[in-house]
């Protein structure tokens, strides 16, 4: 059972790791094409600049993820952009 100190540290311990995951995986390899190494903020760049050509709009996500983020830790969380993102996230596998 979560005390009621630890109960406000929890969320906050999820969102900082979440975010360190994120993180992480802007760093690490996302694609390689023709040989070459693609990191994940490079394919993140490209789809937020050219995503729209292709009408997939998955890339946007991250976007409403770092507002998500920031609105979950300013204490000031929004569930329909925490919805919207992780649906968004979700229809790149449809």
């Amino acid at each position: 059972m979560i005390n009621d100190k630890n109960k406000e540290k929890l969320p906050t311990f999820l969102l900082v790791g979440s975010a360190a995951l994120w993180g992480i995986s802007l760093l690490t390899t996302a694609i390689v094409y023709n040989g070459e190494i693609l990191p994940g903020a490079f394919v993140l760049l490209l789809g937020i600049l050219l995503g729209w050509l292709g009408l997939t709009f998955q890339a946007y996500t991250n976007i409403t993820y770092v507002i998500a983020l920031y609105k979950g830790l300013t204490n000031k969380p929004s569930p329909i952009l925490t919805t919207i993102t992780f649906l968004g996230g979700l229809s790149s596998f449809f």
